[in-house]
């Protein structure tokens, strides 16, 4: 029995250990970044309009909530984010309140994303269901400013 345990407890601790590398090394590639937003896409329709640019704050992912703020003009709009899931998956959630453009757009833009493209530079995520767009497509596609 001790000897199916040790093998049994190794392969455990490395199958937690590879999935939380996948979300540190997605989180990697753009925290202490700023994004411009190419394109904000509900079910096919480009968002019509001055588009964010989005800076994702250092993070200690496992330590620590993550921060980030949209901004357009003048105005800004914190939120938190996260990876799960390996890193397939992409949380964004609204902080700020308030009634300005980018603060609306931070609340309609919350929620569970499908991570579709995070490479150096290009970050492109997915949703269904975000706050303002349920049951709607919804594709966020930035470049890294």
């Amino acid at each position: 029995m001790k000897k199916l345990f040790y093998p049994l407890f190794l392969l455990a601790a490395m199958v937690v250990f590879i999935g939380c590398s996948k979300d540190r090394r997605n989180s990697n590639k753009i925290d202490g970044k700023t994004f411009n937003v190419e394109s904000i896409s509900i079910d096919g329709s480009n968002m019509a309009g001055a588009l964010p640019t989005i800076a994702f704050e250092d993070c200690r992912i496992y330590k620590e909530t993550c921060n980030g703020s949209m901004a357009s003009g003048a105005e800004n709009a914190a939120f938190a984010w996260q990876f799960r899931e390996k890193g397939d998956i992409f949380e964004i959630s609204n902080q700020s309140e308030g009634a300005n453009e980018i603060t609306k757009l931070a609340i309609s833009l919350s929620g569970i994303y499908n991570v579709e493209e995070n490479k150096k530079g290009n970050f492109r995520i997915s949703s269904s269901n975000t706050v303002g767009n349920p049951g709607k497509n919804v594709t966020i596609t930035m470049s890294e400013n």
